[in-house]
């Protein structure tokens, strides 16, 4: 059985997780698949003949790939986001099957007669957190200034104010990776969209096998508990007073920091999110694997 990968988000552990399960793997790039360099629709031969089709819907239009390539399961990944929701449920018409990565894009769907199943955002494939030494009590990453939310903007406010052992700023890859490594605590802070949505933050941050803080994400309970896998604020003076509780009682830090690691690693992986893709396609009878 082979399955064609077409996409950006976490291709790479998508296709170590099919080969897991015994399955050929094709990973393709979607602009590659899906449009050429004038921005016309791509030329059908381009991509590999598959069992499955899986598109990762970023920004990638599923009524542009050649009318053969089925079945096609889709993922969209934050539709509220921009090119929108209208643009997701078109690119959702062509798909035999899909999945939205936000719990509220399910009702969304559904009232435009689309139906579609939850499945989050996912941990990396990483063994083990990275060992660092601690040099940050707590730290942000990610976008600040005009165009972000107002509560993630305030928040960084206090921690510089209040935290002076902080970073917070922009990083990727290696120097992610480094930066969450030399961190007690991890803020998350959603930004303030219709969906309050679950970024791929609070995963990276679990994965990290750091203690992570954040506000009420929609579907963040039904993933885990606040108090033993990760810290939930929901006002300014809960975020100082859990953010001080944590940092004056470090056992306790480090056993939410370890359980939430452990609980995402085993429930929330990119091999817990091919087995949810697999059995909803046997269900669906589009496979037989």
């Amino acid at each position: 059985m082979r399955v064609s990968l077409i996409g950006k988000y976490g291709i790479s552990e998508l296709c170590n997780a099919f080969l897991a399960q015994g399955w050929e793997c094709s990973p393709h790039s979607d602009e590659m698949i899906l449009r050429d360099e004038m921005g016309r629709p791509a030329t059908p031969g381009v991509l590999t003949p598959a069992d499955l089709y899986l598109l990762i819907g970023e920004h990638g239009d599923a009524q542009k790939l050649p009318s053969w390539a089925h079945p096609l399961a889709l993922w969209v990944i934050d539709p509220h986001f921009s090119p929108g929701l209208e643009w997701a449920l078109g690119s959702a018409s062509r798909a035999d099957i899909v999945f939205v990565s936000q719990k509220q894009a399910v009702q969304d769907f559904r009232m435009h007669g689309r139906d579609s199943q939850w499945m989050p955002l996912a941990c990396g494939d990483e063994p083990r957190p990275l060992a660092r030494e601690e040099i940050y009590d707590v730290t942000f990453v990610g976008s600040l200034g005009p165009g972000t939310a107002e509560d993630r903007n305030r928040l960084c406010h206090i921690i510089q104010e209040e935290f002076p052992s902080h970073y917070i700023g922009t990083a990727w890859g290696e120097d992610l990776t480094r930066v969450y490594a030399q961190s007690r605590i991890v803020l998350n802070s959603s930004m303030v969209t219709t969906y309050r949505n679950l970024p791929p933050r609070v995963f990276h941050v679990l994965s990290a096998g750091k203690c992570l803080l954040t506000d009420p994400c929609n579907g963040l309970a039904d993933l885990f508990e606040d108090g033993h896998h990760l810290v939930v604020y929901h006002d300014d003076n809960e975020f100082r007073e859990e953010l001080r509780q944590l940092l004056a009682d470090p056992r306790h830090l480090k056993e939410i920091a370890q359980s939430g690691h452990e609980y995402a690693m085993a429930h929330h992986t990119f091999h817990n999110r091919v087995d949810q893709i697999l059995k909803a396609c046997k269900d669906r009878h589009l496979i037989t694997a």
